[in-house]
């Protein structure tokens, strides 16, 4: 079956582009040539997206492969082979045919990395999505071979903020695989709302970063929360991914591979979706508000799930909660996210689990702060008085 891949000559490799695509056209269909230009303010953010990697003003990544114009040669690969080959990321399993090619060209444009090729299909679907805002189906299905070279004057998809959730989430769509957890019903209520919050539960958080343009809120190295310029305005993001501890990491992989489609997005199954937000409401959080309980009544008589209002109890919830994660076979876990609740409170009722002593200094430490304000209150009042 045939496969799309991409090969990028970097300026300071242009000069042997005449050969490299003469050589491509022997091995390969060329479905098109961009000469692409990147903005120069935007030249350094840009590489460090493309490559996933943190690379500063001036990197010695981006003085050795060049800021000025470069060429992307889109390539169908009709006979793909795939083998070990050893990469700058270890020994892997890659398109042989791409990733020998490269090497070739980088010898003639004198070592180094002048020259990128796409290892993979995932590779190649995520670098038409952030280069183009294209699909990789409908672009190998409907791509008819030319040489003919196209000037392209665009940054990555994102560079400048994104226009709209609908555009935001298309780029995800292409490449990455994740889920909205919750509050999709009203996801475009985000923009004007005073407090803005989107929870993503993805698998490689690096790279989601990467493609959304995300920066940081805090600098703290166990907050995920994360801001995306969407219409000029921070939207912040707080990332959840496989491994980081808010779910079962087993549960985490189960919601991403039973997901489904909603509208634009991806979305947890209802069944995902009812334990998920029963373990969030107990777990994450303090009280568990009416909305939450509104919400698991349509789901419990969306699944046919007979319930009682006595049900929605926390000691209730947490008996009905426990008995599911049994049955899935998934444990109770401590957040690595501080900022996460942890209700150890509810949890000592059923079972006994030992919070980290990191959690433990936090919750001291704002139960200080709690006092001080609470007694700075009293003190305000009665000079008031």
């Amino acid at each position: 079956m045939s496969e799309l891949h991409l090969l990028i000559i970097w300026s300071k490799g242009l000069y042997k582009k005449e050969k490299i695509i003469s050589d491509i056209k022997t091995k390969f269909d060329i479905l098109r040539i961009y000469n692409i230009k990147w903005s120069v303010n935007k030249f350094s953010e840009n590489l460090s997206r493309f490559y996933s990697e943190n690379l500063p003003k001036n990197s010695s990544k981006e003085r050795h492969c060049g800021n000025g114009v470069f060429t992307c040669i889109l390539v169908k690969d009709n006979n793909p082979i795939y083998e070990q080959r050893k990469t700058s990321r270890g020994y892997r399993v890659v398109n042989v045919n791409l990733f020998d090619s490269k090497q070739l060209y980088r010898k003639w444009t004198g070592g180094g990395h002048k020259i990128h090729a796409t290892d993979d299909i995932s590779e190649t679907k995520i670098q038409l999505a952030i280069l183009f805002g294209f699909s990789y189906d409908d672009f190998l299905l409907k791509e008819h071979s030319s040489d003919q070279e196209i000037d392209y004057d665009y940054d990555l998809m994102g560079a400048h903020g994104w226009n709209s959730f609908e555009e935001l989430f298309k780029i995800l769509n292409l490449s990455v695989n994740y889920v909205i957890l919750r509050n999709f019903l009203n996801l475009e209520e985000q923009l004007n709302v005073e407090h803005p919050d989107v929870d993503l539960l993805i698998e490689n958080k690096k790279l989601v970063i990467d493609l959304l343009n995300a920066k940081p809120t805090t600098n703290k190295p166990y907050r995920t929360q994360y801001n995306v310029l969407i219409k000029k305005r921070k939207i912040n993001f707080d990332l959840r991914y496989v491994g980081d501890n808010y779910y079962d990491s087993n549960w985490e992989i189960d919601i991403l591979n039973t997901k489904k489609v909603y509208g634009y997005l991806f979305i947890p199954n209802d069944e995902m979706l009812l334990y998920s937000l029963i373990y969030h409401s107990l777990i994450h959080k303090e009280n568990i508000s009416l909305d939450y309980i509104n919400t698991f009544k349509e789901l419990f008589t969306k699944q046919n799930i007979q319930y009682k209002m006595s049900d929605f109890v926390e000691g209730s919830l947490l008996t009905i909660l426990l008995s599911y994660m049994k049955y899935k076979n998934y444990n109770i876990v401590e957040p690595y996210d501080l900022t996460v609740g942890f209700n150890n409170n509810i949890l000592s009722k059923k079972i006994y689990i030992r919070i980290s002593k990191e959690r433990m200094y936090r919750l001291k430490f704002l139960f200080f702060i709690r006092k001080i304000k609470f007694f700075y209150k009293i003190i305000l009042n009665k000079i008031k008085q």
